[in-house]
């Protein structure tokens, strides 16, 4: 298979892997803000706002990891652990 076949290990896996990425970020961005715009803060709410902030965190992690896993498949450099 060759990179102009649009495997997994070519340009469109790294571009849908980029896409997707963003559009999971812009979503709970999206969602963030409309929580955090809401009114009264209680113990509760503060909690939830930590939980949020973890998720986001997670998932900007998740998304820098796989960009990293697809731009090193297309480059074709191995990692040995």
């Amino acid at each position: 298979m060759t990179i102009a076949d649009g495997g997994p290990d070519g340009w469109s896996g790294m571009a849908i892997s980029g896409l997707a990425g963003a559009a999971a970020a812009l979503a709970v961005a999206v969602l963030l803000t409309v929580y955090f715009r809401t009114g009264y803060r209680s113990t509760r709410d503060i909690l939830r706002h930590g939980l949020a902030a973890a998720l986001v965190l997670g998932l900007l992690a998740f998304a820098a990891y796989d960009m990293r896993h697809a731009a090193l498949a297309y480059l074709g450099i191995v990692l040995a652990l």
